[in-house]
């Protein structure tokens, strides 16, 4: 069993996937079961699976997620928000490589490699009689740690140029590699979202892409975190242009302030930016194209 640590967005699944790859089980599945997800009613059945008749709506048989893992590998993710009463039975499973579904009176074997993650600390969640302490004694024999991105800045330039090639392909973008000023900024940037936050600005910015370059002005306005070094003309400078052009230039100031803080609060995915807004999201994607500044 491995078990990974790391914050929210740090690439814990990407680095089980890496795992399960380099296996010698890697043509096997790869089941991912997000502990997240369940509900209380649902979960045993879902994981352990369940027989015909075993409670109202079970009208066949169902195998579960650990199971259909077999000759393969089984990533529990978020593995600390798993109900407290599903932990012993976890734990049998680690053990003795053996389920039982729900409504059975019959154990079967499962040959599963396990990969858990978590973001919260475990030990603390022992001591508060939050998390069992034989499960976490289990899990926590190969440990591996991923340090949050605002450790590792030396992997920011690789990552991001890793995801410029990616999307480059997948828009059929010419956008080949970052200008210094970009790497600066983010470099400079503190990730709270970490690979997960870059993947999306970089998603973005390649989508927008004037160049075949990545600029500063490509990024900045997608950070959570407000450049000092990016001064707003003061509001009142309007009121000395003509009544058009004050207009265009108060609706692009709001376009573009509005349209950033939605994508900030999603953390750069814009499905979700374009629903909090109540927009469509090919039209919130054609506003985010508009008022997109080029590098200067």
């Amino acid at each position: 069993t491995t078990l990974i640590i790391g914050e929210t967005g740090t690439g814990k699944e990407l680095i089980a996937k890496a795992i399960h790859e380099r296996s010698l089980d890697s043509d096997g599945p790869f089941q991912v079961v997000d502990c997240t997800t369940f509900s209380e009613g649902t979960v045993e059945s879902e994981l352990f699976g369940h027989v015909r008749g075993a409670f109202t709506g079970a009208v066949a048989d169902r195998t579960g997620l650990i199971e259909s893992g077999s000759h393969g590998t089984v990533f529990l993710d978020e593995i600390g928000d798993l109900p407290a009463n599903l932990q012993a039975k976890l734990l049998r499973v680690l053990e003795a490589g053996e389920v039982r579904a729900v409504g059975s009176t019959q154990q079967r074997k499962v040959n599963v490699r396990f990969i858990a993650a978590t973001n919260q600390d475990l030990a603390e969640k022992v001591k508060r009689n939050e998390f069992r302490k034989d499960l976490f004694f289990r899990l926590n024999v190969m440990v591996i740690r991923v340090p949050p991105l605002r450790e590792r800045t030396e992997d920011i330039p690789v990552l991001a140029r890793h995801f410029i090639a990616r999307y480059a392909k997948e828009f059929t973008k010419r956008v080949e590699d970052l200008h210094p000023s970009a790497v600066t900024e983010l470099v400079a940037y503190p990730w709270p979202g970490n690979v997960r936050e870059l993947r999306n600005v970089m998603e973005r910015a390649v989508m927008l892409a004037k160049g075949d370059r990545i600029g500063i002005a490509d990024v900045a306005g997608m950070l959570a975190v407000p450049d000092e070094r990016q001064r707003e003309a003061p509001e009142e400078d309007y009121l000395h242009l003509p009544y058009a052009k004050a207009k265009e230039q108060v609706l692009e100031a709001f376009n573009q302030r509005y349209i950033s803080t939605k994508l900030t609060i999603h953390q750069g995915n814009v499905t979700h930016a374009a629903q909090d807004a109540g927009l469509p999201r090919s039209y919130f994607h054609e506003i985010m194209r508009r008022y997109t500044k080029d590098e200067k």
